[in-house]
């Protein structure tokens, strides 16, 4: 009884003429497998073409079929981007959500016979119904998509890139974040005093943490150091990893949201303090409720990584408590209603940009790999204060008086 054959190995025979015959299943093409024969007149001759279609298939270098589509392409596209461990997983969930939009409208075309006009036709359709963000993370994933099928030309026959040759409609950025208001930073500080994790939130606040990198921190990440100028102690803190929730669950990632997440932060004294005061709260509910002390700063009360859905939990209702008193008729109510964990950091940057001389320090500071988010900020903020500081330059003129006789 001859040996059974692996997904994939293929099939040799001779036929009746003399000469060996191989198959060979080489994947998918428009639904169907797409099956091959090879012919040679040993069967060691067949057994080496074989060998070199299995090679190229697993390089990317083997020819596709003409009806390969546009789905179909992203589709791999996808699977081999979120093969890279060093993408995040709410960026691997955003990719799916992206392919679900892109492969509804233009999954159906072939890969070889798009055209500009495809993808201009769906920008101005998905516009309509979702915000200009989602349009312009389609159009960046459509477009790396292709980089990639133009690379591997010989095997995808695309010769240009539709995507950089549409145009896509008008899109202004949408102003997201917003900085808490400063009439507002004295009554959310209050309120967030009375919450068992105000230190996670004071550090929000006054580092420009994002919310996985507050809930990464371990005591191990603390250094306190005495200014001699002052004679008090400031703190040194080391960003080093998140903890995010995947498949429903807190999970520790040492990779941070970019390489340059990783940094080392400074806080002056009066924060320091409200570290010290919160390692001691956090020893004695330890030994008080008997949970082991895995080193994590701000831990839930089993000492294992609070979950960042636990920390959306609790500023929901802050949130409520401190926005909600406003009155109706405040034009600020619904908008701060809607004020996220993430403006928290929003409005670190927004002082922050008062402060540092430059948007690379900005951005070094925030962790921002791409220091056009942080220059935004800053000319916004530079903006504002010519502004002021220009209306408090105005010179008054003279007092009017009698004019007098020539």
């Amino acid at each position: 009884m001859g040996r059974a054959r692996s997904n994939g190995e293929g099939s040799i025979r001779r036929r009746p003429d003399g000469r060996w015959e191989g198959r060979l299943t080489l994947g998918m093409v428009d639904g169907k497998q797409r099956r091959v024969s090879v012919y040679g007149k040993t069967k060691a001759e067949v057994v080496a073409q074989m060998d070199r279609l299995r090679t190229e298939r697993l390089a990317g270098t083997l020819p596709l079929g003409e009806e390969v589509t546009l789905g179909e392409w992203l589709e791999r596209f996808v699977k081999l981007r979120q093969a890279d461990p060093e993408l995040q997983q709410n960026t691997k969930e955003k990719d799916r959500q992206l392919l679900s939009h892109i492969t509804a409208a233009l999954g159906h075309i072939p890969l070889r016979k798009l055209e500009p006009h495809h993808l201009e036709g769906f920008y101005f359709d998905l516009i309509q119904r979702r915000s200009a963000s989602t349009v312009r993370q389609c159009h960046n994933l459509i477009a790396m998509s292709l980089d990639w099928a133009l690379r591997n030309r010989k095997q995808t026959g695309v010769t240009h890139n539709p995507a950089r040759l549409a145009r896509k409609p008008g899109m202004r950025r949408e102003p997201v974040s917003q900085a808490l208001p400063p009439e507002f930073r004295e009554p959310l500080l209050a309120e967030l005093k009375r919450r068992r994790l105000f230190a996670l939130f004071y550090l929000y606040l006054a580092l420009g943490l994002r919310r996985g990198e507050g809930l990464g921190l371990r005591k191990e990440d603390l250094t306190f150091v005495m200014d001699p100028d002052t004679g008090k102690e400031y703190l040194e803190v080391r960003i080093r990893r998140q903890v995010v929730v995947e498949d429903g669950k807190p999970t520790v990632k040492e990779r941070l949201k970019t390489k340059a997440g990783r940094r080392t932060l400074y806080l002056p004294a009066a924060g320091a303090e409200i570290v010290t005061w919160w390692l001691g709260q956090l020893e004695e509910e330890r030994k008080r409720l008997g949970y082991p002390d895995q080193g994590w700063l701000f831990p839930n009360r089993k000492g294992k990584p609070t979950s960042p859905v636990t920390i959306n939990e609790i500023w929901d209702r802050v949130r409520k408590e401190v926005f909600g008193k406003l009155e109706d008729s405040d034009p600020r109510k619904q908008r701060l209603l809607k004020f996220r964990i993430h403006d928290l950091r929003h409005s670190w940057f927004t002082q922050a940009a008062r402060v540092f001389r430059t948007p690379k320090d900005l951005a070094v500071a925030g962790g921002h790999s791409d220091p056009r988010v942080s220059i935004e900020i800053y000319q916004k903020v530079h903006d504002e204060d010519l502004r002021e500081g220009m209306l408090r330059m105005a010179i008054e003129p003279p007092t009017p008086s009698p004019e007098k006789e020539p």
